[in-house]
C-alpha cells in the first residue's frame, strides 16, 4: 500500500552522537513494508526550539540481507556506507506504529529544513 494512503506507519530510530561531537544525527526510517522503506539522516539542533535539517534522505530495499538504495544518497562511498549500517540497526530494533493522525498537525515550536529547501513547519 502507497504511504500516501495509509493510515498508520512503521518508524523505526537510531542515533548517533559520537560521529561529528556536539551533533546528533538521527536515522529515521518508515517502513512501506518488511523489505522497502524510506530513510532519513537528521541533525536535532535544540537549544532555544528544536530544529531538524535533513541531510540526506533516499529509498531503500533490503534484498538478500543487503542494503540497495533506489538511487544513490548523497555524499559518496562513506556516506552510503554509513547510511547502510544504521538503516540495519533499525531493521533489527523495535519499530513503532505512528497513526498519521497523530502527526497531521506539527507543532509551531518546531522547524525543519532540508538542502534542498528551508521552511518553518505550519
Amino acid at each position: 500500500m502507497p504511504l500516501s494512503s495509509a493510515k498508520s506507519i512503521h518508524v523505526s530510530l537510531t542515533h548517533d552522537r559520537q560521529l561529528y561531537p556536539g551533533e546528533d544525527h538521527i536515522i529515521a526510517v518508515v517502513f512501506q513494508s518488511r523489505t522497502v522503506g524510506q530513510f532519513f539522516d537528521i541533525t536535532a539542533n535544540c537549544n532555544r526550539k528544536c530544529v531538524y535539517t535533513i541531510q540526506n534522505n533516499g529509498v531503500f530495499k533490503v534484498e538478500k540481507n543487503a542494503i540497495n538504495f533506489v538511487g544513490a544518497p548523497l555524499g559518496g562511498t562513506w556516506t552510503q556506507e554509513y547510511l547502510e549500517k544504521n538503516i540495519k540497526k533499525t531493521l533489527n530494533g523495535p519499530k513503532t506504529r505512528v497513526q498519521i493522525s497523530d502527526i497531521i498537525n506539527v507543532s509551531p515550536e518546531v522547524s525543519c529544513s532540508s538542502y534542498a529547501q528551508t521552511s518553518s513547519a505550519k
